[in-house]
């Protein structure tokens, strides 16, 4: 029901994105201001994307951490960032602490369940997809949303 078909897939316009790999020990505002320097908004492309793959020392700082990255970001470009993350820590530590973000989980599985839950709307369920004219592997997504 989420998957597009590959070959449809290459026929449509493509949509760009822009994500940062967030470093929990670092300032967020110096590491939203790195992003915002390199970044330009355009209006067909994917949300900001916040990729949270390294938990802090404690929750508390990695929360408060990405809470001021998410804000910046949010003020700065209008548009709301999606988390990216494992299913494991959106399960256990972040999705009870940002109820208003949608997340899109990595989770290599052939379970389709986790897109029982609406906060989720991209699920990586691969790293070593393969598509025509593009040398190695790529990430294969669910994705709830239509482009």
């Amino acid at each position: 029901q989420w998957e597009l078909n590959r070959l449809e897939l290459l026929n449509r316009k493509k949509i760009h994105g822009a994500y940062h790999f967030f470093l929990p020990n670092i300032s967020a505002s110096r590491q939203a201001i790195h992003f915002l320097n390199h970044y330009s908004v355009q209006p067909s492309d994917l949300p900001p994307v916040l990729d949270v793959e390294i938990e802090g020392k404690t929750d508390k700082q990695l929360i408060d951490g990405m809470k001021e990255w998410l804000l910046i970001i949010e003020k700065q470009t209008g548009r709301r960032p999606i988390i990216y993350t494992s299913f494991n820590l959106y399960r256990d530590i972040l999705k009870k602490k940002f109820p208003k973000y949608k997340f899109w989980v990595a989770n290599y599985s052939s379970k389709e369940y986790r897109f029982k839950d609406d906060q989720i709307i991209y699920w990586q369920y691969s790293d070593n997809g393969t598509i025509q004219g593009i040398k190695g592997d790529v990430d294969l997504n669910f994705s709830k949303i239509e482009f």
